[in-house]
């Protein structure tokens, strides 16, 4: 659990700072920031903003970061976001990482996806080619995932296909009847998951308890607190 918590930190801190060093090229910076439908951006695109809008084409990667940001346009690199509340509706081919308090993945993600937030939500109509590794206090996984997922959170709800194995700490974990699982379920958890009947899981399915529930929870909270810490005061500087 606290190598789990220590890469999602690690990784969280890496997505903040890319984009303050690596995307100078293609700014824009302003309340707000808006890429139209009829834009063509050919290389990388970094904007800031108290809203962010992403509606055009970039043909390469994107850096946002913003109070609202809203992706439904497409990016053919990667999408490296950082705000208050990310909705992603459009098509990104490569991966995603975002940090933020709700985060809502409904449209197409070809890569994969690594997110920390206060809520994390793959839509029933989104479509994620690749895996999922997130850190939050509330995961839905309610479209289907190419590959596996890694996860630590308050609650996780698995209610879709799932490509390959799924790792876990959690305080709650539900699998309902739409669940598929094509690879093992490890799960660490004082409580015992709720898994429908009708659920599929292909591989094996193994519960730990955590050795020490206190000293997790103080490790988790601390590096949300950590993360959290940087990801505002990079926001003030933008």
């Amino acid at each position: 659990m606290k190598k789990l918590f220590a890469i999602l930190l690690v990784l969280f801190s890496v997505l903040v700072f890319v984009p303050v060093t690596a995307a100078q090229e293609n700014f824009r910076s302003d309340e707000v920031s808006t890429l139209e439908k009829n834009e063509i951006i050919n290389k990388d695109y970094f904007a800031t903003g108290e809203k962010v809008t992403l509606s055009g084409t970039v043909n390469g990667d994107a850096y946002l970061a913003g109070g609202n940001i809203i992706v439904d346009g497409v990016v053919n690199g990667d999408l490296l976001v950082a705000g208050g509340d990310i909705n992603i509706r459009g098509e990104v081919k490569g991966d995603v990482r975002a940090a933020g308090g709700s985060i809502q993945i409904d449209g197409q993600v070809g890569g994969n996806i690594t997110t920390m937030g206060g809520s994390v939500r793959i839509d029933d109509n989104a479509e994620v080619g690749g895996s999922l590794v997130a850190g939050a206090g509330k995961i839905d996984v309610l479209g289907p995932l190419g590959r596996g997922i890694t996860a630590g959170a308050g609650s996780l709800t698995i209610a879709n296909k799932v490509g390959a194995d799924v790792f876990a700490g959690v305080e709650e974990l539900d699998l309902t009847s739409n669940a598929s699982i094509s690879g093992n379920l490890n799960y660490i958890s004082q409580e015992k998951a709720n898994i429908s009947q009708d659920a599929s899981i292909t591989g094996t399915t193994k519960h730990e308890m955590p050795p020490e529930e206190e000293q997790e929870k103080e490790n988790f909270l601390e590096a949300l607190n950590i993360g959290w810490t940087v990801f505002k005061f990079l926001s003030s500087l933008a």
